[in-house]
């Protein structure tokens, strides 16, 4: 877990509960080849049926969005699962899927109908579907080269650097299989710039590859504009998620000082990520959007050539911690109104936070 001046993000893989997916996962694809429904792993595909490190991509076409979420709901019934939750956003549809327990996984399943940074296409999801293999275990795969141009460009299109630790499987990808990563994405990028990309996954040059991004983004903003019908669509399919929140939560923990409310809070937001909220963060009494009261206190006296005196730091639960002084009637009414400032402006990123699927905690004094 990562702490930031504001707030606590929850990160990391996920250890899922010992609970098998094999027979659900080989009974969903069995029931999407008897649909007559494309599909193709885009990533991940090495472990399954049986092991997946946390979700399962599928790339499917549009229109066999419905017909692949029956199939799904038939393997699940069959099997034992639930479908706890649907999330549907342009050219894409999370099913939420939870095990019969006792001890309880959940387990996404994202069906991905095309290759989409928002509503622009990074890649040609129906060559990756038209060149898919099926491997010995009955796993469909797009081809190297097209799963490591979409990783990339998914990445690119996002961040102006490229992760680390997905470098090795992308220019591994650009090596092997350079005719599919060419097919691939040589419709939006063009030829010169697909084959400026390509050779720089080959040759692991990272820092070109980071070079290219404006000019990748403009390459695929260029077939698209705001007034295009899937412009409308992206907008109105993830404006309903803010209404609708996936599997989101607000949790307030309340208790004196020192009674353990922060360390119970990461330990639940540890426990709970991804499973099954995508996002976990942990506030202390407020956003902390706006800086502490004692903070600008010191930098006027700083200012004003002022000696600024350090408070002792008391440990929380403990004689003196806390608030010792009551305040008067002003100056109470400026905290008052000062943070209730604060609790305003931070409403603001918490709409955005709604439609991802996200627990808040607040861990505050009774």
């Amino acid at each position: 877990m990562e702490q930031s001046k504001f707030k606590y993000d929850v990160t990391g893989d996920v250890i899922p509960p010992d609970v098998e997916i094999g027979p659900l996962v080989r009974k969903f694809f069995n029931e999407l080849n008897f649909s007559q429904v494309d599909w193709a792993v885009l990533r991940g595909s090495e472990g399954l049926p049986d092991y997946t490190r946390y979700d399962i991509d599928l790339l499917i076409r549009d229109e066999d969005l419905d017909r692949a979420e029956r199939a799904l709901r038939k393997a699940a019934k069959q099997e034992g699962w639930s479908v706890v939750r649907i999330v549907d956003k342009f050219a894409y549809r999370c099913c939420m899927l939870i095990s019969s327990g006792p001890e309880y996984r959940y387990l996404p399943i994202d069906f991905f109908s095309g290759c989409h940074h928002r509503f622009y296409s990074i890649a040609d999801g129906d060559y990756g579907l038209k060149a898919r293999k099926r491997n010995a275990a009955g796993v469909n795969d797009v081809p190297a080269g097209f799963g490591a141009a979409v990783a990339l460009l998914k990445e690119l299109t996002r961040h102006p650097t490229f992760k680390e630790n997905s470098r090795e499987e992308v220019a591994t990808g650009a090596r092997e299989d350079a005719q599919s990563f060419r097919k691939g994405v040589r419709g939006v990028l063009g030829e010169g710039l697909t084959e400026n990309l390509l050779s720089a996954c080959q040759g692991d040059n990272w820092e070109v590859v980071e070079a290219l991004v404006p000019e990748i983004r403009e390459s695929v903003k260029a077939g698209q504009t705001w007034r295009s019908p899937e412009a409308s669509e992206f907008f109105f399919t993830n404006l309903s998620q803010h209404w609708s929140p996936p599997m989101s939560g607000l949790v307030v923990l309340l208790g004196p000082d020192g009674s353990g409310k922060s360390t119970i809070g990461d330990l639940v937001a540890q426990a709970l990520y991804k499973q099954p909220y995508k996002i976990c963060r942990r506030y202390e009494y407020n956003f902390r959007i706006l800086p502490e009261l004692k903070q600008l206190k010191g930098l006027f006296a700083k200012l004003l050539g002022r000696e600024v005196k350090q408070a002792e730091v008391v440990d929380p639960g403990t004689e003196g911690s806390g608030m010792n002084e009551d305040h008067n009637a002003m100056k109470g009414m400026v905290y008052v109104t000062y943070y209730a400032l604060d609790y305003i402006l931070g409403r603001l990123p918490l709409f955005k936070l709604r439609g991802q699927g996200t627990l808040l905690m607040f861990a505050r004094s009774d």
